[in-house]
């Protein structure tokens, strides 16, 4: 048993140890309710975050945005999460907190109930021992062993009357904090199915944005699917307007080539009806020339007068001469010479051409006048005049330049030859004009026939 001065030195080290447990039940109390209020105030923000997360699906059900509306629509589903997390992060260490106040406050009332329990017993140097281990210890184990040396001094028979009044009180105390333990731990209680509800809330909200955030990613394909269907169409009305303008650049070709070929077609029933009449031209053509060559087959008779008024053998030889000539250039124009000799004016026939005869041996006016004389005179009618002269002694000018008398203007001709008695009418110029006049002649009547 100790002195006096131990056991009020033992009775003031228990006094401050049950004041700093009705310090740490302060405090912890103090501690529940701020916890309570924030876990009151967190509730409300998550019924405020799954309202927000209940008008923000409403709002990606209800419109389909494009891709830039839904990145700028994120912006408060971003916000949300960080919230979201912050509670979380916050309500963790909060709950950390009150599980180690709840510890804390356990370990006092254990302390203090086994220092009050009857089983423990009483010894002052223990308790001396006891109390001086507790001053170099923390406030946490002081408390403990000061605890544990009032429940022994409670059972001990040592104990003053001062003590056990000390003790009474602190049996009060004990009770008090039981009770107070016993609200403290149904309120923690109410706080945990608090916290459970609100994890139940938090983790439902989770899966809320989980399936916000499939839903959104859902969204975002089919957003990205719309683009690319929207740039196909894109692609293919270019394509489609581009087939439509070679369409009508076709259309506009087969109009043209229709034009074209109605054209050709015109063209070429105009080159068959030009190859019809050319065949017909051909055709005629080839009928006239059958017609000609048989025209040519078949030799013209044409029947020429010759009369002279001069009757010797002279003239018997040109007469003779002239025939020949004549014959021989008709042949070739496919004319046959029909010659019928006049020995007198009255056997001439007016309407056929008619050949006088005139040797030129004297003058030329007389010897042309004398051959004319008595014959009827026109266009049917034409003088030679033969002159029995070698080829240097023709005459320079024509006959028909020296007779300008008016009977001799209304003859068809006067024609010049050359004529000797050995050669008859020899090869010479004037000869050779002679031919194609009286050609001419003949032709001429031949036409007017």
């Amino acid at each position: 048993m100790g002195t006096q001065a131990s056991k009020e030195e033992n009775s003031a080290e228990l006094k401050l140890a049950v004041d700093r447990v009705k310090n740490c039940i302060e405090n912890h109390r103090s501690n529940v309710c701020s916890i309570d209020s924030a876990v009151n105030a967190q509730n409300d923000s998550v019924e405020l975050l799954s309202q927000m997360t209940s008008g923000t699906n409403m709002y990606f059900r209800e419109r389909h945005c494009t891709e830039n509306e839904q990145s700028a629509q994120n912006g408060p589903l971003d916000m949300t999460q960080n919230l979201l997390a912050n509670i979380q992060n916050t309500l963790i260490h909060q709950v950390g907190a009150l599980n180690e106040s709840f510890g804390i406050l356990e370990n006092c009332i254990r302390e203090i109930s086994a220092h009050y329990s009857p089983e423990s017993g009483s010894h002052v140097d223990t308790d001396r021992r006891t109390l001086v281990s507790a001053r170099t210890r923390t406030s946490k184990d002081r408390f403990s062993t000061v605890m544990y040396e009032s429940e022994r001094r409670m059972n001990s028979k040592e104990v003053s009357s001062s003590d056990a009044e000390f003790e009474e009180s602190d049996i009060g105390t004990v009770r008090a904090l039981r009770s107070e333990n016993k609200a403290i731990t149904s309120q923690k209680n109410e706080l945990q199915m608090k916290l459970k509800e609100t994890e139940e809330v938090i983790k439902s909200f989770q899966d809320e944005n989980r399936r916000l955030n499939s839903e959104n990613e859902n969204l975002r394909r089919t957003t990205a699917e719309i683009g690319r269907v929207q740039k196909q169409k894109e692609e293919f009305e270019r394509k489609c307007a581009k087939l439509e303008m070679e369409n009508k650049k076709l259309n506009d070709d087969v109009h043209r080539y229709r034009s074209e070929a109605n054209a050709c077609y015109s063209l070429e029933n105009t080159i068959r009806r030009l190859q019809e009449t050319v065949d017909q031209q051909k055709r005629r053509i080839l009928d006239l020339e059958d017609e000609k060559r048989k025209i040519k087959e078949r030799k013209m008779i044409v029947p020429v007068q010759l009369f002279y008024q001069r009757k010797d053998e002279l003239m018997t030889l040109v007469v003779k001469e002239l025939s020949l000539m004549m014959d021989t250039q008709m042949q070739t124009k496919n004319i046959q010479l029909e010659i019928v000799k006049c020995e007198n004016i009255s056997r001439i026939q007016p309407d056929k051409p008619i050949l006088v005869l005139c040797i030129n041996s004297s003058r030329l006016g007389t010897d042309a006048s004398t051959a004319i004389e008595g014959v009827h005179k026109s266009g049917r009618t034409a003088l030679l005049i033969f002159h029995h002269k070698n080829i240097h002694a023709l005459p320079n000018q024509p006959s028909d330049r020296m007779l300008t008398s008016s009977e001799f203007k209304q003859l068809g001709g006067i024609i010049d030859l050359a004529f000797l008695t050995g050669k008859g009418i020899y090869p010479c110029d004037m000869n050779n004009l002679a031919v194609s006049c009286i050609e001419s002649f003949i032709q001429r009547n031949v036409s007017g026939k």
